[in-house]
């Protein structure tokens, strides 16, 4: 055959090869997913118009930065990502030439090498739908990585929360027990110089020794958070943190907040590749037309120094293997469905109670903070008035207990404050940006709808 022919018959491979990738890409309608990356861009640039970005300049998100971006699953979130790119490589190989070598022994004993060439033609896109399975399967990789880094980045910020919470809880324990001593040493007074009685020393010494205990259950609580911190930080804390407020979002649309909920993406993602491998189980029965070229350096039995064919597989029977691919693509698409449907509730569950927390928080914590201050009076009022014989011992533990209450009840409001103002960044995808924190590095060989995001 002649060279011109040849080289016409390679050009018509690659040409096909080209037109069956358009039809590869099979989308949802916008009803039924969010917007992906390649649907208009929620990260990034658009993250930033979400929140104000000041608070990624300051060391608590230095910190929080520090212990995510550090850690062995965010140095493994690369590997995942490569071998996500290598699996796309895999399948556009197919698209490529395929060359191969062989050597074979003619009727006479000689040893005839042979050069083949083989390029597909048509396979009713099926090589092509492959690619883009891979190309939305890579894509899911990474939101599942960017899912996880938020994830991480949500649990470091609830390890500082829960550490100075601790902590302040362990100051508020010993305050409360240096009360009761003073009580103590107060009532040992009153009994020594003839006032009072044994009972009230009993009964105060008894309440000095469960603030004592209080005391050694937060020590304990304490150690339990440090353990958590030098878990997700790597170290020990090395100095106190002041928990600045969580960026509020600028639209707080139910829909839009979802929008870059990376779980969601996610899920989104695996109903996509469901959708694309049940359109690639139809296609199984599509007939594949290669263009082959072949040559035996003139040493065998052909004619020509090149021979060119064309090479048609068409399965005819295969034991059923088409429509039970098919029934369970279906299937995994049903399964891919409701899973995306349920997360979608949960997200818009755990916003709306998040938002509730934070709208009702302020009244609380202003209730609570009126209220140690009240019992702060009560208690020295209880104090001047039993010091004058006026009052009584159980008036002044009573004040002392309702002050510990309400401490204690203050203090762990505010860490709830802002466990709540954080979760709703993260559940919107928002907390990334907010402390500055880098999305990993996307996959490489995505089409340019993906690549744009």
């Amino acid at each position: 055959m002649k060279r011109a022919a040849l080289i016409c018959l390679l050009a018509m491979a690659g040409c096909e090869a080209g037109q069956s990738g358009g039809e590869a890409r099979l989308a949802l309608g916008s009803e039924t997913l969010p917007k992906t990356r390649g649907d208009g861009d929620t990260s990034g640039a658009a993250v930033g118009a979400r929140t104000d970005r000041s608070l990624a300049q300051t060391s608590f998100a230095a910190l929080i930065q520090q212990g995510v971006t550090t850690g062995p699953l965010s140095k493994a979130a690369g590997s995942a990502i490569l071998d996500a790119s290598a699996q796309i490589e895999i399948e556009k190989s197919a698209l490529r030439p395929q060359i191969s070598a062989e050597g074979s022994v003619i009727s006479s004993g000689t040893s005839v090498p042979v050069l083949r060439l083989n390029q597909i033609i048509y396979d009713g896109g099926r090589t092509a739908a492959r690619v883009a399975l891979r190309q939305t399967e890579a894509e899911r990789v990474y939101q599942s990585e960017v899912a996880s880094l938020s994830a991480r980045t949500f649990q470091a910020v609830e390890t500082v929360i829960d550490f100075e919470r601790d902590k302040a809880l362990l100051s508020q324990a010993k305050q409360n027990a240096a009360q009761i001593e003073g009580l103590v040493v107060l009532i040992e007074q009153r009994f020594d110089a003839g006032a009072g009685s044994i009972a009230d020393v009993l009964s105060a010494k008894g309440r000095l020794s469960n603030a004592q205990s209080d005391v050694a259950q937060a020590i304990t609580n304490l150690a339990s958070s440090k353990a958590v911190w030098v878990e997700v930080f790597g170290g020990p804390p090395k100095q106190s943190l002041s928990i600045p407020t969580a960026p509020q979002l600028r639209l707080t649309d139910e829909g839009f907040a979802l929008q870059n909920s990376p779980r969601l993406r996610e899920l989104a993602l695996v109903l996509e590749t469901r959708e694309q491998e049940l359109g690639l189980s139809a296609r199984a029965r599509v007939p594949t037309v290669s263009a082959i070229l072949e040559t035996d350096f003139n040493q065998g039995t052909f004619s020509n120094g090149v021979q060119a064919r064309l090479g048609v597989n068409f399965p005819i029977y295969r034991g059923g293997l088409e429509n039970a691919s098919e029934a369970s693509a279906k299937a995994r698409r049903d399964q891919a469905l409701a899973a995306f449907d349920s997360l979608k509730r949960e997200l818009t569950r755990s916003l709306s109670q998040a938002r509730a927390e934070t709208d009702s928080i302020q009244t609380r914590l202003s209730a609570t903070k009126r209220a140690v201050a009240l019992n702060e009076q009560a208690l020295v009022t209880s104090k001047g008035q039993f010091e004058l014989g006026k009052g009584n011992f159980t008036q002044i533990v009573e004040a002392v207990r309702e002050l510990d209450v309400a401490q204690e009840r203050y203090i762990r409001q505010k860490s709830e404050a802002r466990r709540a103002e954080y979760a709703i960044l993260a559940v919107t995808g928002d907390i990334l940006d907010a402390l500055g924190i880098l999305a990993p590095l996307r996959p490489v060989g995505l089409d340019d709808s993906k690549e744009q995001g």
